[in-house]
């Protein structure tokens, strides 16, 4: 697979995890680009779950970040941080997929829907302390559907 970046991307998140100071670190992880799209094409999804010890450790995902080519082009510079991206994968049959991004969803000029955001605070509430019911997760949702019309916003995190 290929993914191809701005310059400054691969300066900051282009080495393989094994290069970090504590490759089994969740920072390493996260700040690895080969590995967290080896994790996403694996698992479907990169997200906290993904940076769990036995995720990070994972022999395939570490094999498979190795399979990843990251390449520059000044073409994808932004005036973002993290901007335009390409993924080229060719499959074991010979079969290539090509996917590009402008922007990252959650972007300014490429936001979250509510729904999303509604999506994303459930997935975080796993990795909480004291996780929150799914019932109060969706009363929260539910008042900051409405957020402007609360005489006093407090009531978000009564049961959180």
């Amino acid at each position: 697979a290929r993914l191809t970046v701005a310059p400054n991307i691969k300066d900051f998140v282009g080495a393989h995890i094994e290069e970090a100071t504590d490759s089994s670190s969740p920072t390493a992880a996260q700040f690895s680009l080969t590995f967290t799209v080896a994790a996403a094409l694996k698992r479907g999804d990169f997200f906290l779950k993904e940076l769990q010890p036995e995720i990070i450790s994972d022999p395939n995902i570490r094999a498979l970040a190795h399979k990843i080519e990251v390449v520059t082009d000044p073409a994808f510079s932004t005036d973002f941080v993290v901007g335009r991206t390409g993924l080229e994968i060719e499959t074991e049959t010979g079969e290539t997929f090509e996917f590009e991004a402008e922007l990252p969803l959650g972007n300014p000029s490429r936001p979250m829907d509510f729904q999303a955001c509604v999506d994303k605070t459930e997935k975080c509430a796993d990795f909480s302390i004291n996780p929150p019911s799914k019932k109060a997760i969706e009363r929260f949702a539910a008042r900051v559907a409405v957020l402007e019309t609360l005489e006093d916003v407090s009531v978000l995190v009564e049961e959180l």
